[in-house]
């Protein structure tokens, strides 16, 4: 649970630090496209914007991919090979993460095993609940002899 929310914590970082360098480039591209900009400057504005998406997509799949490597292997859930086709790819800075279709894979396997853990549990706490209150009711009955 703490690794989830230390997850989502960076996360949110991550998005924030995106939103606050959008901000300027999406200020210049609306005041360029209101003012009449030459097609050019148009152009080059919203390839920076492209850039600053791309750089934040990888980072945040990156980030995706370390939580999800280190829960598959808390709950020790094999993750996709190395060789398998469209699971894995290598971003421009050269670490190697995984695709959306291998978050998504690795995602499922790990809440199915999550979700077989937890049904382990669950299957006896009606045994547990049932015997606890026929001691409950066998403490009732000798107490209420006296």
């Amino acid at each position: 649970m703490l690794a989830y929310i230390l997850f989502q914590r960076k996360l949110f970082k991550i998005r924030r630090r995106q939103r606050r360098d959008e901000r300027p480039i999406k200020a210049a591209l609306a005041d360029a496209k209101t003012k009449e900009f030459p097609i050019d400057e148009i152009g080059n504005l919203e390839n920076d914007y492209g850039h600053i998406q791309v750089r934040y997509l990888d980072e945040i799949l990156r980030l995706h991919t370390e939580y999800l490597i280190r829960e598959s292997n808390r709950l020790v859930v094999p993750y996709p090979a190395a060789n398998d086709p469209g699971m894995w790819e290598r971003d421009d800075e050269g670490y190697v993460r995984l695709t959306e279709a291998g978050i998504s894979k690795l995602r499922a396997d790990i809440s199915t095993e999550k979700r077989a853990r937890l049904e382990r549990v669950i299957m006896w706490m009606p045994g547990v609940v049932g015997i606890l209150g026929a001691l409950i009711g066998l403490a009732a009955v000798l107490t209420g002899k006296k």
